[in-house]
């Protein structure tokens, strides 16, 4: 491990037209001590070339032989990783000058074990300014309910290593929410800082997104996250947390049409709350009027209520 280095992995998968771009941006800032990691899981455009046209001795490239899935790319990176500090950024996105640079003053302590940032989101006809949820400290309570985006942080290598990187159990389901379980399970063992700041531009182009025609796995990956620590969620936050959390599951599995998965998800949830109104609403989701019930109820609140 080489003191002050910070080592970016840049994870990709067919984004020859874009890559270029993320990784300049980081061979672009003020903090000069870096190394790029573009993992290749599987492309099968021209990523390589683009990738090993740019002769900077900074930047590092590995294929993977198939496209595995974006945590186990990012496990790829890790490995490989020389930096005392570690940072995600997808190949989509851009840092902006100054963010490395501005992140690193804050790991004054060794308890610190990531410092995260504001964003700019891009949505292709307009760029607009994003701020994160406010958290600083021991947060493990507030990442188990917030969404904070991976690329805006700067992490210290040694805690990413002692958790043993990413978990590639959802590349097995939707090849995401790799991001959202990291956060959660790294804010277990360290503090995290924030600068209330736009230092990264965020992608949000719908041109790009993935999931399109993946929301039945969507969805699994999300009550996979919940079973998984739904014990820290009922003790932290309560039952009422998780009984919406189910709820709100399986309404979206249902307006996506899978009636026999929301009916399983309200069992999932009755098994660990012991509300009877999830086994209540099976009859009316099996009978397709589950729809017509929440829109009465909710009007056009019923939107929100979709993880998509």
């Amino acid at each position: 491990m080489k003191n002050g280095l910070v080592s970016v992995i840049i994870p990709t998968y067919n984004r020859a037209h874009l890559v270029r771009k993320s990784i300049e941006s980081v061979l672009n800032q003020t903090y000069r001590n870096v190394e790029v990691i573009v993992v290749d899981d599987g492309s099968n455009d021209n990523t390589e070339e683009v990738v090993k046209s740019i002769k900077d001795k900074r930047v590092k490239y590995i294929k993977h032989e198939r496209n595995y899935g974006p945590a186990h790319a990012r496990n790829t990176g890790v490995n490989s990783a020389e930096g005392e500090f570690i940072a995600i950024l997808d190949s989509d996105d851009l840092y902006m000058p100054q963010k490395i640079e501005k992140q690193i003053e804050l790991f004054k302590s060794e308890s610190i074990g990531g410092v995260y940032c504001d964003s700019y989101n891009d949505a292709g006809k307009e760029i607009t300014y994003r701020p994160m949820p406010k958290v600083r400290g021991y947060v493990y309570k507030q990442m188990l309910y917030l969404g904070i985006c991976i690329p805006t942080f700067l992490f210290r290598a040694k805690y990413v290593k002692q958790i043993g990187g990413f978990d590639e159990t959802t590349d097995k389901m939707c090849k995401m929410m790799d991001d959202i379980d990291f956060l959660i399970r790294i804010s277990r063992v360290c503090e995290f800082d924030y600068i209330p700041e736009p230092l990264i531009v965020i992608n949000r182009n719908p041109e790009h997104s993935r999931l399109s025609g993946k929301k039945r796995c969507t969805v699994e990956a999300w009550v996979y996250l919940l079973n998984k620590y739904k014990s820290d969620m009922m003790s932290l936050l309560g039952k009422s947390f998780l009984d919406f959390r189910y709820s709100r599951l399986s309404w979206s599995a249902y307006i996506i049409g899978e009636r026999y998965y929301a009916a399983r998800i309200c069992v999932d949830g009755f098994l660990t709350t012991k509300n009877i109104s999830h086994i209540l609403k099976i009859p009316f989701i099996l009978s397709g009027t589950y729809g017509y019930i929440m829109r009465m109820r909710y009007g056009k609140k019923i939107n929100g209520f979709d993880v998509f």
